[in-house]
This record gives structure tokens, C-alpha cells and sequence, in this order.
């Protein structure tokens, strides 16, 4: 069996290799934000005919793709806008995609690599250099990545198939490599040994051996190799070679501790070069089927003793003769001697009971007509005394003649007379039972071990309002409630369990809800216990029921009142305990053992002050003074074992005799309060001192105290200006200070930073944290909040994160396009080499377009990595206009003379720019107006000429890099140094009456 399973799994495996040598292309998803890259790339990439390429050029595209068609990998790029190559991939394995993943780029650093292979990267090629040997080698890459994700689908495929045969084999099978290490151990051997696969595959140095003989040792398993033979039978009594397989069977073994004889079959096994890797071995317990076979050696030796002892008298008649043998035990059941009268079947029939002649000679008729099995039949037979005897008749056709006719008939007589009067007798006996069950009040119950009823009595009627068939037809589970249902049965079956072990169950008693007739439901008291057969055995369940309703509804209004009190009790937050006069503790609620770190046996019994380590009252003790006293008595005092200040009060409770029966002790704790009390100057003199600001106001908002340093940040001189004035008026936004109130209300505190108006009317920004004030009710008071002066930080913070900005972006992107240009370069060279003719030409253009665009990049870099170096500084307006007024269009300047701007010192090539802009597009333009004018605390600055202006469409997009017709770096430079330090530019012209850019300087960047 083991080698046609080895066999066939081999073939399976073979069949699914040979079906995936029939490949179709490779189809490849090439991902880049350059389009001649693209074009080169396809082009190398499909040269073999192997290969097919779909482009995109963003990963959005590619997502698209992929949701829409299958690729059997994906070539990317790094740097795309939008997402990145290594963000794109992380993606892919977010959403389980596990398709092989190439990170084709020029970015060569050594973080990005391991991002890339830690993200789940196939292979990370870098782009440069020639680039026919790069596409070769991404080629090589594309195949390898497939080819191995195909072979590791494969190696899944069929080590699960191996895996799933020797898993499910019924025989116990294991298996070991060529050293001896378990590889394989399927779940019919966990179950003989009871040792997991998890515990036992990866174990060598006969490991295997020990369920089986309690140490290291070889077994069969480990003898395949060896042709000794002597040898193999000193290991083995019973072993025997087929081919090169070996069978034994031994009696040694014992598997979980117990006796068993084991058959067991070990094979090697072969690698597809036919060398042996292993081996295996199947194990058969067959325990039973030797016993078996012993105990049928000795059940007939031990029939043929029975025989010759039994009770029973033996007939044999011979059917066609009518002649018979009785034995001398059949002559002496009924009162004759052997062989007192003759043999014979006639005689037989003399004596069987008049009554039941007839129907006996039928059935023995009806048998021998059948001839099939055995037969037995009860009867009287007269005896010599003229009694009557019941008689057991068995009896079977033993022999045949050639046309299948019965010849005899062999069989056994046994007297039964005194189990039928036993039977008669309790037959009368049950008649008086059910007289006195059906007349009594509780209702008696009858259930078989299946738990199905099998008799109840008629005051089933007045219990549950059935009758006894309706009651009989029910199954459990609609006699009782589901609750009780689940009691029941549990109940039941571990009765059964302990009656099944040979632990006899007494009685038990159930209350269980139980269903009537119409619906509703009462209680009722179950008294169970097991009817027995003559040899203790439990054959079904007595049960006696009657209606306790009452009484259990009292009891559960009972339980309901103790759990209210109970939920009460510990739902107080103080420490609430009952004790005796002396102090004993008779119980805590919950807060009291939790706060005293107990559990409720260890506190009781003991004394109260016991529990804190004390060896006699405390000094002040209000349980002390209340049994003096026979009234409530409350003190505050702290206690050092637990570290608080307690308000201690106790309540005695008096008997009638009005002596103290036991002690209501409440403590609470105060030590915030005390704590608050002693702190609160030290903390009105801090923040009088504090240089944060510090506000309090009632819950619309208006202010109710502000301190030294709140009053400066704001500009105000003393108490008077503030208090009753709202605080939203001090913020920019007034919106934005009703949001930040409600959030307060809503979730008790808030933290952020807030624009706002000093005094005289400047800008400040503030980092505030606010809280909600609440009393000792937890109802909310007022709120309070922090603040510190952070204008100057911010301002810095923005410039540089501007700055910052920019440079990355003069990093990253213009030496990434510069890098595609230049390979699309050598990409169109090496083509031009192997093309001939006009396309020859073309490919020139393509080259002369990628260098033009190269010098058009440089010359951005050159100034853009001027940008954000020095900080922004003031600036007066007028030097800037100056500085690019040569004369060639006349500046017409209105209202900009005094005022100087807070920007980067590249703000000077700014209006540079917009000039150059002015004259080499707005053809026929004669003047420049510069306008500035103050808007909602803004300075709007206006660069207007009197050109042909600019199309709708091409507004936003004139600031794009690379837009336009000369080197397309002019106004996004523009735009990225005004937005330095938050500066705004838009082009909002009227097309044909001219160009119209306006810029706005933010509130606190421009002043006069």
C-alpha cells in the first residue's frame, strides 16, 4: 500500500510539472513616470518573444490594471508622483497580492534598498549604464522571479498532497529521513502513542522509539537496509522480507502503557534518482484479532466442557424418521428416567400442554419450511408426576440432503418454570404499584437511559394540565425550560458517567421550571434515583415530582432582594462594613476589600484595626465612641497604614432589648479634600507667578480670572479689562472658538494651537490647553485654560518647513528626470545603431528633445538650490521694484512705497521673473501697474500689463514645472518662494485686456 501511495503521488507531481512547462508568455507590468523609458524598456523586454509588456505610468494606472487582467510580475520605478514604487508594492502585499515585484530605479541609496526587500521585493535593480546590458539583466530578473514563484507553488502543491495521503492513512504511519529525523507523523499514530506530529516531526536519535518501548532504540524501521538475517530475527520472533520491504509483528511494544500486539511494515524510500532518502513504516494493532483468535480456540474446548456439564437437556430428531435422542438431563427435568421412554417425536408431542401443542408444532413447521437461523419457543411439557413444567425450546437445522430438504434438527430443552412464576408474580406486584402510583398526589415519572418517558402517573393532569398519552409523547426539552433543560441533562449525564464506571448513584434531587399545557411555567421538585436490574445494573429513572412554585418563588424573591442589596452596597465608592461591638468584621462591599487589598476570607473573623496591622483600636475610633454612646458618632483623622485621610462613621444598631447588635461602619475618603485644602495658597501663589498664561471662565465662555501673565500676552494692563469680557473675542476666528468650548463641554478638555488679536491689534499665536472644572458633584463649574506666546516659533517653523520642502524636491525629482532622460539617451543610441533609414532620424529628434530638456533642468537646479538657505528677513518693497526697473517697460507703482514684506531673500527673483514673463509672452504689452492695497488684515499685491493676457485653461497650469515654451521652471520657482513664508500668487487676468497676477501676503507678514 505505502508504495502505490508514493508511486501515485510522485506521478501527480511529475503530471503538474510537465502542465506548467507549457507556459504562456510571461505577461509583465512595467510601471514609470517617463514615457521614453517606457518605450525603451517594452522594446528590449519583448525581444525574446517570451515576454509580454503592458506600461503605465503612475501606480495608480497600474492598480487599475491589476484589477482589471492577470501579470505574472511587475517592473516599477522609485520615484513617480503620487505614489512611490516602494509605497505602490506596500499596497500590493497590504491587500494580499503577492505577485513577484521588481524595483527597476536610479535611486541607489542603501536605506532604500532595504526598504524595498524588506517591503516584499523580488529583486532591486538600478538603473544606469548601458542599456541593453540593463534590460538583459531585468529580463533575467523577470524570469527568475516567475520561474521561482512557480517552482515554490509547485513545492506547496505537492508536499501538501504528500502530506494530506500519510495524514489520512488509517493505519498509524511515520517516516524518517536518510539521519534518522522524523519528517512525517500522521494523526493514526498520534492517537496510539498520544504524541503530536508538532512534538515528534524534526526529532531524530530513535525518539520514535520511546511510546513504543520506553527508550532509544532501532526498530523495524531502522533494520530496512540490513540484509543480516540472523539479525533481523534477534530483533524480531515473527519477521519476514518481501522484495525490500520488511514485516513483523511483535508483543514488546507498549503504546500509551498499555499491552498490544503490533504488526508492523517498513519500506524505503527513493528520491527520482532512485537512491534511498528514508524509509517508512505503518504499524497495525492487532491486539484484538489475536485474542480473538485464542478465544475461539478456547470458547470450543471450553462448549465441548459446558456440554457435557449443562443443565439443559439435548435433543436431536431426525425429520424424516420421526425417531429422536433425548439426553439423560431431558428425561430428568421431567421427573423420568434415561431412556424411560423411547426417543421419538410422537412421544415429545404427547407431553407438550394441550394449549400450546398446536401453535409449537407450527412453528417448528413454519422453521423447517424457512430453514433459516435459529429458532426458540415456549411451552408446558407434562411430567411424570403429572405437573407441568414451562419449557425453553432452542433449537437449528443441522443437516440437508443434495436437494437442500432439512434432515435433522438439533437443540436444547430449559426448564424456565421458575421465571415465569417470577414473572407472574411481578406481574401482580406492578398491578399494585400502579393502583397505588395512579392514586397518588406527586407525580411519578418513568424515563428509560435514552431520557424519554416510559409511564407517569395520571396526576400528571393536575400538575401540568396534560393527560398521561400527551405527557408520554413529549421529548425533555418541551417538559422543561431551557435553563433547567441544560441542568437536567447535565445532570443525567454524569450520573450515567459514574453509573458507567461502576460508581452507583444515590438519589438526586432537581427543582427544574417546568412548562404546562398552556405556556406558562412552574416549579417543581424532582426526586430522582435509578431502578436497578437483578445484578445492580441501572436500566431507567424513577422520578417522583411535585409543584413547589411557592415556595420557589419566595426564594427567588429572596435571592433578588439579596443581589439589590448587594449591587447597592458595592456600588457605593466608600468603605462600608458590618462588625460586631468588638471590632470583629463580619463583611466588607466591594470598595472596602478592594481599597484594603483583601479578599473577603481573609478579613473575616478578624478585627478592624487587625487589618491595618494594629494590635488595638485606634486612638480616635468612631466605632469605640458609638458603643459608648448608642448613637451615630463620626470622626476625620489619617491613617498612615493606608495612607488617607478617612471620614469615619459608625451606626450602631440596637436589638430590642436596645443593646448594640452589631456596628454600620462608612468611611470615606477625604484625603483630596485635606490635600486640596492645604495646597490651594501655595497654588494661587504659583499662578499668580506662573509666566504661562492662565485664564478661568463660567461655561458661556466670559472671563472670571486671568493672571499677570495672560493679562501681558494679550496686551492688557490690568484685572478690569479682562474679566466679563468673552474669551472668543480675543480669537481670529470666533467659529473656531465656539468649536473649541463645545469640545471642553463635550469631552472635558482640549489642547491646540489658537490665532488670536492682541490689544493693539497685531497677530498672536498661542499652544492653549483647556480643561473642564467640575464641584464634588461632578457637575462642570467653569473652564480653565493655559496658554504660551509661540507667534515667533511658528513663523520660523513654517519658513523652514518650506524651505525644507523645496530642497527635497530640487533632490529628488530633477535628478531622478535627469537620470531617465539620459537613459532614454542611451536607449535611442544603441536602437539608431540596429535600425536603418528614416527611423534612424527619428530616433536623433527624440535624442536632441531628452538633451534640450536636460540643459533646461540644470539650469532650475542651479537656482532652485539657492532657495530656503538663509532665513526669511524684512524686505522693503520699494528695493525690490527697483531692482528690476531697467527701463524696458515703464512701472507704473500705487500705495507700495512704505511698506516692507517678511519673505525669503529670493523674493527678488520673483518680480525678475514676472518681468521676463511680462516681456517675452505678453507681446505688444507698453506698461507694467504694480498696485498694493490692505484686505481683511492681507496685502494684496497686483503685477498687471496691458498684453493679450492668458487663456482660462492655462491659469493654474502656467505654474506647473515644465509648463510653457521656454525652459518651463519660471513661475513654479515664482510660486515656491513666495510660499516660503506663506505668500499666495494666482493669475486671475481677463484673456485679451491682459495679464493680471496677484499675490497676498498673510496677516503678521507685511507691515508699514
Amino acid at each position: 500500500m505505502i508504495e502505490k501511495v508514493f508511486s501515485t503521488s510522485m506521478f501527480i507531481i511529475q503530471s503538474m510539472r510537465e502542465t506548467e512547462a507549457e507556459a504562456v508568455p510571461i505577461s509583465v507590468l512595467y510601471v514609470d513616470d517617463e514615457p521614453a523609458l517606457l518605450e525603451i524598456g517594452k522594446l528590449f523586454i519583448e525581444q525574446s518573444g517570451d515576454n509580454s509588456v503592458t506600461t503605465a505610468l503612475d501606480a495608480e494606472e497600474a492598480i487599475r490594471l491589476i484589477d482589471d487582467q492577470h501579470f505574472d510580475v511587475i517592473v516599477s520605478d522609485y520615484q513617480m508622483p503620487g505614489m512611490n514604487g516602494i509605497a505602490f508594492l506596500k499596497h500590493l502585499r497590504q491587500s494580499g497580492n503577492t505577485i513577484p515585484f521588481i524595483i527597476f530605479t536610479g535611486r541607489g541609496r542603501e536605506e532604500v534598498v532595504i526598504e524595498a526587500l524588506n517591503s516584499g521585493a523580488d529583486f532591486y535593480l538600478q538603473k544606469g549604464g548601458d542599456p541593453r546590458s540593463q534590460f538583459a539583466e531585468l529580463t533575467n530578473m523577470i524570469r527568475a522571479a516567475v520561474s521561482r514563484i512557480m517552482a515554490e507553488k509547485l513545492t506547496k502543491e505537492s508536499e501538501k498532497r504528500l502530506y494530506d495521503i500519510i495524514q489520512f492513512l488509517p493505519d498509524p504511519t511515520f517516516a524518517i529521513d536518510a539521519e534518522g529525523i522524523v519528517i512525517a507523523w500522521n494523526q493514526a499514530i498520534e492517537e496510539m502513542t498520544g504524541i503530536s506530529a508538532k512534538d515528534m516531526v524534526g526529532k531524530g536519535d530513535y525518539e520514535y522509539a520511546i511510546p513504543f518501548y520506553g527508550e532509544r532504540r532501532p526498530i523495524l524501521i531502522d533494520l530496512v537496509s540490513l540484509s543480516d538475517e540472523d539479525l533481523l530475527h534477534s530483533k524480531y520472533a515473527s519477521i519476514r522480507r518481501e522484495g525490500d520491504t520488511l514485516i513483523a509483528e511483535t508483543s514488546l511494544p507498549r503504546p500509551l502503557g498499555r499491552y498490544a500486539i503490533l504488526a508492523g511494515k517498513a519500506s524505503p524510500l527513493y528520491d527520482e534518482n532512485g537512491d534511498i532518502v528514508g524509509s517508512i513504516e505503518t504499524i497495525r494493532d492487532i491486539t484484538e484479532q489475536r485474542h480473538s483468535e485464542e478465544a475461539l480456540v478456547e470458547s470450543e474446548e471450553r462448549y465441548r466442557l459446558t456440554l457435557d456439564a449443562a443443565n439443559d437437556g439435548i435433543w436431536d430428531w431426525d425429520i424424516a424418521t420421526g425417531s429422536a435422542f433425548f439426553s439423560p438431563r431431558w428425561y430428568s427435568m421431567l421427573g423420568y428416567e434415561p431412556g424411560e421412554m423411547p426417543g421419538s417425536y410422537a412421544n415429545w408431542r404427547a407431553l407438550v400442554h394441550p394449549d400450546d401443542v398446536e401453535e409449537a408444532e407450527a412453528y417448528i413447521q413454519n422453521h423447517i419450511r424457512e430453514g433459516k437461523g435459529n429458532f426458540q419457543l415456549e411451552f408446558r411439557m407434562q411430567t411424570k408426576d403429572g405437573g407441568w413444567r414451562w419449557i425453553l425450546a432452542r433449537g437449528k437445522i443441522i443437516g440437508r440432503d443434495a436437494e437442500g430438504r432439512p434432515l435433522r434438527l438439533l437443540g436444547t430443552h430449559t426448564d424456565i418454570t421458575e421465571r415465569k412464576e417470577a414473572e407472574k408474580a411481578l406481574q401482580k406486584s406492578e398491578r399494585l404499584y400502579r393502583l397505588i402510583t395512579e392514586n397518588m398526589t406527586e407525580t411519578i415519572s418513568i424515563m428509560n437511559l435514552s431520557l424519554s418517558f416510559i409511564y407517569i402517573s395520571p396526576s400528571i393532569e393536575s400538575l401540568r394540565g396534560l393527560t398521561v398519552q400527551e405527557a408520554l409523547s413529549q421529548p425533555l426539552d418541551f417538559v422543561l425550560a431551557p435553563e433547567s433543560l441544560m441542568i437536567a441533562r447535565q445532570t443525567f449525564h454524569e450520573a450515567l458517567e459514574r453509573e458507567a464506571s461502576g460508581e452507583p448513584v444515590g438519589v438526586v434531587s432537581l427543582d427544574l421550571e417546568t412548562y404546562r399545557k398552556d405556556g406558562t411555567t412552574i416549579w417543581v421538585n424532582n426526586t430522582m434515583t435509578f431502578l436497578r436490574d437483578s445484578d445492580g445494573v441501572a436500566t431507567a429513572i424513577l422520578i417522583v415530582g411535585r409543584d413547589v412554585t411557592k415556595r420557589k418563588e419566595a426564594e427567588l424573591e429572596a435571592e433578588r432582594n439579596n443581589r439589590l442589596i448587594e449591587a447597592m452596597l458595592d456600588g457605593i465608592p466608600d468603605i462600608v462594613g458590618l462588625q460586631l461591638p468588638d471590632h470583629t468584621i463580619l463583611r466588607y462591599n466591594k470598595a472596602g476589600y478592594e481599597i484594603l487589598g483583601m479578599t473577603p476570607d481573609e478579613a473575616r473573623g478578624k478585627r478592624c484595626y487587625e487589618l491595618i496591622g494594629r494590635i488595638s483600636p485606634c486612638e480616635i475610633c468612631a466605632t469605640s465612641k458609638a458603643v459608648l454612646s448608642k448613637k451615630q458618632e463620626k470622626v476625620e483623622r489619617y491613617i498612615p497604614e493606608l495612607g488617607m485621610f478617612m471620614e469615619c462613621t459608625s451606626n450602631p444598631v440596637l436589638d430590642e432589648n436596645q443593646e448594640i447588635e452589631l456596628i454600620i461602619e462608612v468611611l470615606h475618603d477625604i484625603t483630596e479634600r485635606k490635600i486640596s485644602e492645604e495646597q490651594l495658597i501655595l497654588k494661587d501663589a504659583a499662578i499668580e507667578a506662573s509666566l504661562n498664561g492662565l485664564v478661568i471662565t463660567d461655561l458661556s465662555g466670559g472671563i472670571t480670572y486671568a493672571n499677570p501673565a495672560f493679562l501681558a500676552m494679550w496686551g492688557a494692563s490690568d484685572q478690569d479689562e479682562a474679566i466679563g469680557r468673552s474669551i472668543l473675542s480675543l480669537w481670529t476666528a470666533e467659529e473656531s472658538g465656539r468649536e473649541i468650548a463645545d469640545a471642553i463641554l463635550g469631552t472635558g478638555r482640549w489642547s491646540g494651537e489658537v490665532v488670536g488679536k492682541r490689544k493693539d491689534g497685531s497677530e498672536i499665536v498661542v499652544e492653549l490647553a483647556t480643561t473642564l472644572v467640575r464641584d464634588a458633584s461632578g457637575t462642570p463649574i467653569a473652564m480653565m485654560g493655559s496658554c504660551i506666546d509661540i507667534t515667533w516659533r511658528k513663523q520660523e517653523e513654517r519658513a523652514l518647513q518650506r524651505a525644507n520642502k523645496k530642497l527635497q524636491i530640487l533632490s529628488s525629482v530633477t535628478r531622478h528626470d535627469i537620470q531617465n532622460k539620459i537613459m532614454a539617451i542611451d536607449g535611442y543610441i544603441w536602437l539608431k545603431r540596429e535600425q536603418e533609414g528614416e527611423q534612424q532620424d527619428t530616433f536623433l529628434d527624440d535624442i536632441e528633445k531628452a538633451v534640450k530638456s536636460i540643459e533646461r533642468q540644470i539650469e532650475f537646479t542651479r537656482e532652485y538650490e539657492s532657495l530656503g538657505v538663509q532665513s526669511p528677513t524684512w524686505l522693503p518693497f520699494t528695493a525690490l521694484i527697483k531692482a528690476v526697473d531697467d527701463g524696458e517697460l515703464p512701472i507704473i507703482r500705487h500705495l507700495c512705497d512704505e511698506l516692507i514684506v517678511f519673505a525669503d531673500p529670493m523674493i527678488q527673483k520673483v518680480f525678475f521673473n514676472l518681468m521676463e514673463n511680462t516681456i517675452r509672452h505678453a507681446e505688444g504689452a507698453s506698461r507694467v501697474e504694480i498696485r498694493c492695497e490692505e484686505q481683511k488684515g492681507q496685502l494684496v499685491i497686483t503685477w498687471e500689463d496691458d498684453g493679450p493676457g492668458i487663456p482660462d485653461s492655462e491659469k493654474e497650469r502656467i505654474f506647473e514645472r515644465g509648463f510653457g515654451k521656454n525652459t518651463g521652471f519660471g513661475l513654479f520657482l515664482v510660486r515656491e518662494i513666495l510660499a516660503i513664508t506663506g505668500i499666495s500668487i494666482e493669475e486671475n487676468g481677463k484673456y485679451g485686456e491682459g495679464a493680471r497676477f496677484e499675490m497676498r501676503v498673510p496677516e503678521g507678514g507685511w507691515r508699514k
